[in-house]
């Protein structure tokens, strides 16, 4: 279902263009959009859709994207690692969660809250410890691509600690909630 004709100039501003800039990347006329805008017709379906697809590629040109604001510097454990050093690393980059890699592929996460669950379900801490991350970890945070736009990582944020960023067919990027939050000024 498309959007509504009155929404087309509110876009259209929104992303810096003129009547006339969007006529000719939609291949529709100049007049056609200003009728549109004021109200006087009703566009037929063809010209609406070709309108409404020009505005959406254009509002996805101007999204930041991943790569705009992943953390390229990604800190991981291997399900090897032990947990202690999982929290030595997370004490020093002062981070709550760590991903669990592979051979450069995501196959799990050690957060804060998986360890102080397997604590509060009576595990001795010294013990814990001694685990390897892989024997506690949890599912892996969510992989996009360097050209994912940011709604969609927001979405991904609303459900997962993090969420790692493919580039170049490794993981070349992690983006936190609060790396998130710095894009808003």
């Amino acid at each position: 279902m498309l959007p509504t004709q009155a929404e087309i100039k509110s876009r259209r501003i929104k992303i810096g263009l003129t009547q006339t800039e969007l006529a000719e990347k939609a291949g529709v006329s100049q007049s056609l959009i200003a009728k549109i805008e004021t109200g006087q017709i009703d566009a037929a379906y063809t010209y609406l859709k070709k309108i409404f697809d020009t505005l959406e590629e254009l509002e996805n040109q101007t999204q930041p994207k991943a790569s705009d604001v992943m953390n390229p510097n990604v800190n991981f454990v291997s399900k090897k690692d032990s947990v202690a050093s999982a929290i030595v690393l997370m004490r020093k980059h002062n981070f709550s969660q760590l991903p669990v890699l592979d051979k450069g592929h995501a196959v799990g996460s050690v957060s804060e809250k998986s360890i102080l669950d397997r604590i509060s379900s009576g595990l001795d801490a010294h013990e814990l410890s001694k685990l390897e991350c892989g024997e506690i970890m949890e599912e892996a945070f969510p992989v996009v691509s360097e050209t994912t736009p940011l709604p969609a990582i927001s979405e991904l944020l609303k459900h997962h600690f993090a969420v790692l960023v493919r580039k170049g067919g490794k993981i070349g990027g992690i983006i936190s909630k609060a790396d998130l939050l710095k894009t808003i000024h």
